[in-house]
């Protein structure tokens, strides 16, 4: 099979995905092969969103150009004319399985398929929040890892088309183009489904990076993994929908009808607990009537905005059982829901715009909670919680 196009995956599409896509592009070019499609999508993404401004300098110093990228979502369209999906993330890579199993064969670790090894830590670090020099580190590894990938590439190619071994070198992807029997290798992308990573040793019987079998554990934690991704947000609603309840004060009303629309033209169930007009009010009232749809199972999660969202959390924070977290940006979100398990979001309409507060809540209303060791921590906020009752 000859892949035409490759599809980089990762959470938001403004960081490491947007720049993994450019590289590869570079880097196909020079191999010869400026014809393959390469495009970049997120697992999380708010559409047309452009990339961080970091991401953009980053490549920019490599002559290339974000400046008319727009972020968008992973979907089947997108997924059904992809050869080679390449996520940036393990747990990402689970995800594309999980949500899209028929594209499993075809998924695989972007460093790991890069490189054509097995890796302990085949991670790329999400440098989102962090300042330039972080994002320029990352734009190095990538370019490398770009023109190792674009090889690769250019190696299948050959192979489908009949040219014979891709070189002398003992690649074991490539010289498994064809799939041995038994090994679960996929003939199109010479990567197996259950690890994205290459098999253990070449049709010509040298020595290869070793098959990577998931251990007892590792297959415990993507077991609870799955669990934690289909629990998001605690119980649902007999519609099956998530149930989230929505308050603010007279500062924060336009924001919060924005919000409600976003999140009704993606099916949540949403519920309005007010204020319904934009006359002086205070907050913690709705913050009170928000939070009392969470506790007594009427909602699973809640929003809350005032105009700098500090003071929501404040009169939140005050009812047991409440874990309200206030997030300027989507790192923040993400971290307090998957380490805190957090249930209410808290934002400030004085202090960020409706596109990023729609950026910050979809990253908080998708993320997990990771558990493990995280589930300790929160007990001991409980048992703190119960001292002081």
């Amino acid at each position: 099979m000859t892949i035409r196009r490759v599809l980089v995956v990762c959470s938001g599409n403004t960081c490491r995905s947007p720049m993994a896509a450019a590289y590869l592009k570079q880097a196909l070019a020079e191999a010869g092969l400026q014809d393959m499609e390469v495009a970049s999508a997120g697992l999380h993404a708010v559409p047309g969103l452009p990339a961080a401004a970091e991401a953009r300098e980053a490549v920019a110093r490599d002559g290339l150009s974000l400046a008319d990228h727009r972020s968008q979502p992973v979907t089947p369209d997108l997924l059904e004319g992809a050869g080679l999906v390449l996520a940036m993330t393990r747990s990402q890579a689970e995800e594309l399985r999980r949500r899209f199993p028929g594209i499993a064969p075809r998924v695989a670790l972007w460093r790991e398929w890069a490189t054509g090894a097995s890796l302990p830590d085949a991670d790329v670090p999400d440098p989102f929040g962090q300042g330039l020099a972080d994002y320029q580190i990352l734009a190095r590894q990538l370019r490398r890892e770009a023109a190792m990938a674009a090889q690769r590439l250019a190696g299948l190619q050959d192979a489908a088309q009949g040219g014979g071994s891709p070189g002398p070198a003992a690649d074991p992807a490539v010289d498994a183009v064809d799939g041995a029997p038994g090994t679960g290798v996929s003939p199109a992308t010479g990567v197996s489904p259950a690890t994205g990573a290459a098999p253990g040793a070449s049709a010509g019987g040298g020595a290869g990076m070793a098959f990577h079998t998931r251990t007892e554990e590792e297959r415990a934690v993507t077991g609870r993994e799955e669990r934690a991704a289909d629990q998001a947000g605690g119980a649902r609603g007999a519609s099956g929908r998530l149930r989230v309840a929505i308050g603010s004060d007279h500062a924060g009303f336009d924001l919060k009808q924005d919000l409600i629309a976003f999140m009704e033209e993606r099916g949540l169930e949403v519920i309005d607990v007010g204020t319904h007009q934009r006359e002086s009010c205070d907050y913690p009232d709705y913050a009170r009537a928000a939070c009392q749809k969470v506790l007594e199972g009427e909602a699973d999660r809640a929003v809350l905005i005032c105009g700098t969202g500090i003071g929501m959390a404040i009169a939140a924070n005050k009812l047991p059982g409440i874990r309200a977290a206030c997030c300027t940006e989507p790192y923040s979100a993400r971290l307090t829901r998957q380490d805190n398990d957090s249930n209410v979001l808290t934002l400030g309409a004085r202090v960020i715009g409706p596109g990023m507060a729609r950026e910050i809540l979809a990253t908080w209303l998708e993320t997990p909670f990771a558990g493990g060791r995280h589930q300790r921590r929160l007990d001991k906020i409980a048992a703190l919680e119960r001292e002081s009752m």
